[in-house]
């Protein structure tokens, strides 16, 4: 691959731009209609709520505009603010960092953060009471993990990269917490009609 920089074959990054858009349409096309409604629905009982069309998954994300306090997906990390009294679930997800391994490969970490009001902290799973942060996040491990993209693997695995974790976070609020959690990527970009010298 040339980077339009080099005669010889490197990875240029440019799938980077595109790695969260593709997860959240497959997300989107294909993701637990669950994980939607514990972003959507502020009941208790969201789980037992109607599934959302495409149409309705698709408005809940930001893309642009003034309004931005409004959305509850982000596919980035904007600094909102976040207004202590009207109780909603959001997710952000973003590129955290992406570490070279060689000229051809690197690794990408991206993290959801998972951040909701106290009020609605808890769901209801069939009998039980869950934690609708420990459920958004368990229903993105079980959607996402060794899942294959055209960009790469996306891996909870943390002998592939040492930011792939799952961590306790606050939002700086006395009324909205969260968690993060961080996938590693392996991007592997290989033309098999260029050759590779030195």
């Amino acid at each position: 691959m040339n980077n339009d920089n080099f005669d010889t074959a490197y990875n240029n990054g440019s799938d980077i731009p595109y790695i969260i858009s593709r997860i959240f349409e497959f997300l989107i096309e294909n993701g637990s209609e669950d994980f939607w409604k514990c972003l959507k629905y502020p009941e208790y009982d969201c789980l037992s709520r109607p599934n959302l069309t495409m149409s309705e998954k698709r408005d809940l994300i930001y893309t642009n505009g003034k309004n931005i306090n409004e959305y509850n997906v982000y596919l980035n990390a904007p600094l909102i603010a976040v207004e202590e009294e009207k109780a909603k679930t959001l997710l952000k997800s973003y590129i955290l960092r992406v570490k070279p391994i060689d000229r051809m490969d690197f690794v990408v970490s991206v993290n959801f953060e998972i951040i909701t009001h106290t009020s609605l902290s808890n769901i209801e799973k069939g009998v039980d009471m869950v934690s609708r942060v420990d459920f958004i996040e368990s229903e993105l491990v079980r959607m996402l993990n060794q899942r294959d993209f055209f960009f790469g693997r996306v891996q909870f695995n943390h002998r592939l990269s040492t930011d792939s974790d799952s961590y306790l976070a606050y939002n700086n609020s006395n009324n909205y917490f969260g968690r993060v959690l961080c996938f590693a990527i392996l991007n592997v970009r290989h033309d098999e009609d260029i050759e590779c010298g030195d």
